[in-house]
């Protein structure tokens, strides 16, 4: 799970929130927004789950999106263990 960025052409950023199962590469959800909070992370992730079930474990960054105490609390709430990857190393490396 992830985020992309882009810019519209009146040059208002929007955020995409990427989830993809390692596994198959299936691209679970996208969402697209202005802004993209913790709790937004955590409604876009029941909603996914609701429809294909919870996964074992997410993998993210240690953005603020996926730091904070809202996945913190959803994940607990949902038997999902959160893998941070370590800052400054590649997703490659902590796939191992």
């Amino acid at each position: 799970m992830n985020f992309v960025s882009d810019a519209l052409a009146n040059g208002r950023r929007i955020k995409v929130l990427t989830i993809v199962d390692d596994f198959s590469k299936e691209a679970i959800d996208l969402a697209v927004d202005f802004g993209i909070s913790g709790h937004y992370v955590t409604r876009v992730l029941d909603q996914a789950g609701g429809f294909r079930g919870y996964p074992k474990a997410i993998r993210t960054d240690q953005g603020p999106e996926f730091t904070g105490k809202a996945l913190d609390q959803w994940a607990c709430q949902h038997g999902v263990q959160l893998k941070l990857i370590q800052a400054g190393v590649s997703e490659a490396v902590n796939a191992a």
